[in-house]
């Protein structure tokens, strides 16, 4: 073989290695790629940032997906009768609450991608965008008033990031497919804040941050000023309440089968206990008045082979237990005299580590809802979706007038409103 055939050879032969690593390294990339985009979209991080109009590409996608009210570009709705159950925001939301002004009703909530503010109208079934502050992967909201939001993310560091910020803009009650969405304004407060708690008209803070040996609660302004240790614990996971009469609830994370404690923060940093020891306990407090007892309480208990809701009126009085099986966190006190609770109930009751698998996001349930009557122990269904639609109830809130439920479903962190009231 002379010198000429054996470089073509080589040069062939090169050139077919190069062309084949070139190949393989595509195909690596793009199958990293599609892990990559399959992650981000479970996780809610899919939906672009919108640039092209005061609404947005996000709210253009969102609005897309709707089957149950389609409309137009301005967020009006089209003709026709409202659905009594409306899926308000297709993609994963990281908060939500109702907001009122007089007679005007709305529900905002942040989309969890952008991190934007978003009003909806349940009596329209029609949504305006608010703020064009992006702060994305926004993991948790919560509402202060009509104009206050915290949004809660973690940064490229992996410290938990808290934005505590205002709402520059008119009434949410003047709001409608015209408005124009400005700046959502505020500070950053403390790094790595393990659990947050909010006033609910004030804006004060009140959270727990701090490693072991030591967890330390802290009470601040809405903007982290006149930071004050009110306690220390050597607990580091717990759930806050901050009630409208003031109280501050605690309670030790929930696990299956576990001894759970619940108290209230005294004013001296004190812990006053509302209940104890009991397995894998969840409650939902209800704030005082002049009616009712600041002892007034929905738990329920995961013992690792079932669970059970229970409710007292005060310290003294026997628990009333109720013939549906559900956790307290599935649940929402009713406006009002009468001590009413609407639960999202799962249709086949569940079994085992339950708790321990819905935290991790490995097991979800298919709820009805119910209306739970405190005083007699009685237990009304309110409403079955279709058996096709599975919707895993998580957050529930109820507006002022008791018209409406929100909530959000646990499968895909979609947002979905229910008219109580046929």
């Amino acid at each position: 073989m002379n010198m000429r055939a054996i470089i073509t050879y080589l040069l062939a032969a090169t050139a077919v290695v190069v062309l084949g690593s070139l190949a393989g390294w595509y195909f690596f990339l793009r199958g990293q790629s599609q892990e990559t985009t399959t992650a981000d979209t479970a996780r809610g991080f899919s939906v672009s940032a919108p640039y092209s109009s005061q609404i947005g590409s996000t709210y253009q996608n969102m609005l897309s997906g709707i089957s149950d009210a389609i409309r137009d570009a301005s967020g009006a709705r089209a003709s026709g009768p409202l659905t009594r159950l409306w899926h308000a925001d297709k993609s994963s939301v990281a908060g939500f609450a109702f907001s009122s002004v007089g007679s005007t009703t709305r529900l905002q909530f942040v989309e969890r991608g952008s991190g934007y503010v978003f009003a909806a109208d349940p009596t329209t079934q029609t949504i305006v965008r608010r703020t064009n502050t992006l702060l994305p992967k926004t993991y948790e909201a919560l509402f202060v008033g009509n104009d206050g939001v915290i949004e809660r993310t973690v940064d490229p560091s992996g410290a938990i990031s808290t934005f505590s910020g205002k709402i520059a803009t008119s009434s949410i009650s003047s709001l409608n497919a015209s408005s124009t969405p400005t700046a959502l304004e505020g500070v950053y407060v403390n790094k790595n804040i393990r659990t947050l708690a909010v006033h609910p008209t004030t804006g004060e803070l009140f959270y727990l941050m701090g490693s072991l040996p030591e967890i330390s609660g802290v009470r601040a302004q809405w903007d982290g000023g006149k930071q004050k240790t009110v306690f220390s614990t050597v607990v580091p996971d717990w759930r806050a309440w901050w009630l409208s009469d003031g109280r501050i609830v605690l309670l030790t994370s929930p696990v299956d089968g576990a001894p759970g404690y619940s108290y209230v923060l005294g004013a001296d940093g004190a812990l006053q206990p509302l209940l104890r020891a009991l397995p894998g306990l969840t409650i939902l407090p209800r704030a005082s008045d002049a009616k009712t007892s600041s002892s007034v309480l929905l738990y329920g208990i995961s013992t690792g082979s079932g669970i059970s809701l229970f409710a007292r009126v005060n310290a003294d009085a026997s628990p009333v237990t109720f013939p549906v099986h559900t956790i307290a966190e599935k649940c929402v006190w009713a406006p009002g005299k009468e001590l009413i609770v609407y639960c999202g109930v799962p249709q086949v009751p569940p079994a085992g580590t339950y708790l321990n698998d819905r935290y991790k996001g490995v097991a979800h349930t298919a709820d009805s809802w119910w209306r739970l009557n405190v005083s007699t122990g009685q237990a009304e269904l309110i409403y079955a979706p279709d058996q096709s639609l599975r919707l895993d109830v998580e957050a529930p809130t109820i507006d002022q007038s008791g018209a409406y439920l929100a909530f959000k479903n646990a499968a895909d962190g979609s947002l979905w409103v229910l008219r109580i009231v046929q």
